[in-house]
């Protein structure tokens, strides 16, 4: 008995074989049917294929929208705590009517956040300071703590005069003041009250698309990038639409 031969020698069904006859069945087409050609690409080839389409897909898709079809907001809202608005694409859609708005890349978006949500607070901090943020609705204790945090906008400053005006003289301007605290988080300065929020009470737009707060205040972002559009959504919600 050749017993090197043995210790050497691999038998016929050994991996190694294996690998090589499957390398020769992969490579030898020619003498293959159109449908075993097929059922080849189907077993070897097609999921990976498929996974590139969806790739190709997916990557065309994302430079298309942003090269070739960007959209352009036009006005983002937060409804805070209990200002909430339970009917805020009814609200967003009669808006987009009021500003005449006819494509649909041009965006209004008006979204509750409840800030015992942490989830919901990180996403309203995170548009705040994207400056992606136009105007806020709230309740009397948010407008407070936005206000002396410096969220909201002094009214006599960003309010065309005859809104302001007409404002002041129905009694609707709410003031508030700004706070400034130390690495603590300890009040070391408060400044005079300014006009910030405006009563929406008797608002009929806040009152026909479900609006919880018997109290609602409006107000302007601090860092609102789109004011235009920001003081027509002020005039459209109070009701002042001269």
């Amino acid at each position: 008995m050749d017993i090197e031969h043995k210790k050497t020698a691999l038998k016929d069904d050994a991996i190694l074989y294996q690998k090589r006859e499957d390398h020769f069945e992969r490579k030898d087409l020619s003498g293959l049917s159109a449908g075993q050609k097929l059922g080849y690409f189907k077993d070897y080839y097609l999921k990976t294929v498929l996974i590139v389409v969806a790739i190709l897909i997916f990557l065309g898709s994302f430079l298309y929208n942003i090269i070739f079809h960007p959209q352009q907001s036009i006005l983002r809202v937060a409804v805070v705590g209990e200002g909430y608005l339970s009917d805020t694409e009814g609200l967003a859609q009669e808006l987009r009517d009021a500003f005449e708005l006819t494509s649909e890349d041009q965006t209004i978006v008006i979204s509750n956040y409840n800030l015992d949500d942490y989830q919901q607070q990180m996403a309203l901090t995170a548009i705040m300071a994207a400056g992606d943020l136009d105007a806020l609705i709230c309740d009397e204790d948010y407008f407070l703590t936005a206000s002396a945090s410096g969220l909201l906008a002094d009214l006599h400053t960003v309010l065309p005069a005859q809104l302001y005006s007409s404002f002041d003289q129905k009694g609707m301007l709410l003031e508030a003041s700004e706070e400034e605290l130390d690495t603590d988080g300890n009040v070391v300065q408060t400044y005079d009250p300014l006009p910030r929020g405006i009563q929406l009470t008797d608002s009929g737009l806040y009152q026909t698309y479900g609006g919880y707060s018997e109290h609602p205040i409006i107000g302007i972002y601090t860092s609102c990038q789109r004011l235009e559009n920001a003081i027509t959504f002020v005039r459209l919600m109070s009701g002042d639409i001269h």
